[in-house]
């Protein structure tokens, strides 16, 4: 069952937002998204914003959002998207991407579609023509997931997507390999070249474009929440000091080897997790960060020193700055969170702020202590595999049809790492009697039989002495199951589905 409903909503109204005792004309945008939205946004190349998020209650029943707008303007278009497929308890569509064709592509993840127990998860892709029309849609099977929220997204250069560091696909979701990312490193960078730039935590990597290790280095006792790649092609991060700093705020950038350039930081300290960072077109940056309950702008030079920095509103009601954009060479777009005082409700709102040299002034009044500090490597690694090559697994991929749903495809995994591939292995599915009869083209001992179901639960596991044909009766859900035979000589995989 897919429902779609387009609507033309006008959001815009003008107002004046105090910034620290300066009014601001601005554009104010109450998209009346609730806190639990959860709501992801990117900007599109004609400066609009893609805004994606739950829609409904928190519970079983809810669908996912796309807010599509133009900013400054006068509307936007919401496209309510319900893909709960049958059994399915939620979709949560956390990526929305302008493709190159002017299209959208959006994303997220839903759980096992048999109620198998556990956090059983799948990434869904939907691919939208610039009318909101579905042109196909995709469900992949990740093997290692361990969440079906997509955390992290990147267009590539060649208009492909890495997503949550681990899945890689083309311009149209066709899966080009699967990784298992060794490590919770949300920020992906691409470099020039093609290599990717990741970070998380205290720990900056370096990678080839197929996530082999090239340097991985960590930096101190730092939490990294986000990071850009400059104009020169130098890496630039903003986080948290941790321990003794109590939260500290600060500013690293390091050179393509992974070198430290300027490390630079406040003295104020309860700074939250919530910020978002940015690099102007002059060199300078702009970082939008939250400190106790009130949203700061921070403004550094080319080198990280503090230029300006205020405080967007005295009354506490705009909180958990979620990203910065620049609009134009003197207006900035920020998205976050307001808290209305009337009702005592969470949205989110876009702000477009008007930055002008005029104006930069209302901020001088809550200058922040912002000081040279000194960041030590814990590790300064130099590795041939960022990955240890047993847990990098190749795929070959076969596409299966779910006919309940309006899915089009779901891709699912057969090793290609097998030895023995040639040995004659015949699976004979007998749906109508729920059996199937596996043989071999000959005898071997001390075989461990496995089967899988397409979200990875073992459904069966068997040891024989000898084995060479095996007939059983598998009373158990339509749809693709893997087989598994090893031994010390032994080790192969086939596949077979059951159907209605």
């Amino acid at each position: 069952m897919q429902r779609i409903i387009l609507l033309t909503a006008i959001l815009f109204q003008t107002i004046l937002i105090n910034l620290n005792g300066q009014n601001l004309l601005s554009k104010y945008i109450d998209i009346s998204l609730d806190s639990y939205a959860n709501p992801s946004i990117s900007q599109k190349q004609d400066n609009g914003y893609l805004i994606c998020s739950l829609f409904g209650q928190v519970d079983y029943t809810q669908s996912s959002s796309l807010r599509d707008f133009n900013l400054p303007g006068d509307s936007c278009n919401v496209f309510i998207l319900d893909v709960n497929p049958a059994g399915v308890y939620s979709v949560i569509m956390t990526m929305a991407v302008e493709t190159a064709d002017k299209g959208i592509l959006i994303g997220g993840g839903f759980d096992s579609i048999y109620n198998t127990p556990g956090n059983v998860y799948n990434i869904i892709l939907l691919k939208l023509d610039s009318l909101y029309n579905i042109q196909w849609s995709k469900i992949i099977y990740h093997p290692f997931a361990n969440t079906g929220i997509i955390y992290s997204y990147s267009k590539l250069r060649d208009n492909g997507y890495l997503i949550n560091n681990s899945i890689r696909t083309d311009s149209l979701g066709n899966i080009i390999w699967l990784r298992r990312s060794p490590l919770y490193q949300p920020i992906v960078l691409q470099a020039s070249n093609g290599n990717l730039i990741n970070a998380g935590g205290n720990e900056v990597s370096k990678k080839d474009s197929v996530l082999n290790g090239i340097w991985s280095k960590k930096y101190g006792n730092i939490s990294i929440n986000s990071g850009i790649r400059t104009h020169n092609n130098e890496y630039v991060f903003c986080g948290l000091v941790d321990s003794s700093f109590n939260h500290a705020l600060f500013f690293l950038k390091i050179d393509s080897s992974g070198n430290i350039l300027n490390y630079k930081r406040s003295d104020y300290t309860n700074w939250d997790s919530h910020m978002d960072m940015l690099q102007l077109s002059d060199n300078t940056y702009e970082i939008l960060a939250m400190r106790n309950n009130q949203v700061h702008i921070v403004h550094l030079d080319s080198t990280g020193d503090l230029k300006f920095s205020g405080i967007f509103n005295n009354s506490q009601n705009f909180i958990n700055p979620n990203k910065i954009f620049q609009h134009s060479d003197s207006v900035f777009t920020t998205f976050m969170d307001y808290r209305s005082p009337s009702y005592n409700k969470v949205s989110s709102v876009l702000i477009d702020v008007s930055m002008n040299d005029s104006s930069i002034c209302g901020f001088g009044n809550d200058t922040i202590p912002w000081r040279n500090d000194t960041l030590n490597f814990l590790v300064d690694t130099v590795y041939n595999s960022a990955i240890p090559l047993d847990t990098i697994i190749d795929f070959n991929f076969i596409t299966y049809k779910y006919k309940t749903t309006i899915i089009d495809y779901c891709y699912l995994p057969v090793s290609s790492n097998e030895i023995n591939k040639n040995i004659e292995i015949q699976i004979f599915p007998n749906p109508t009697k729920n059996e199937i009869h596996f043989s071999t083209d000959q005898v071997y001992n001390n075989v461990e039989l496995v089967i899988y179901d397409q979200f990875g639960y073992i459904k069966l596991k068997r040891n024989y002495r000898e084995f060479h044909s095996e007939k059983l009766v598998l009373n158990y859900p339509p749809m693709l199951y893997f087989m598994t035979l090893k031994s010390d000589i032994l080790n192969v995989t086939r596949k077979f589905v059951i159907i209605d």
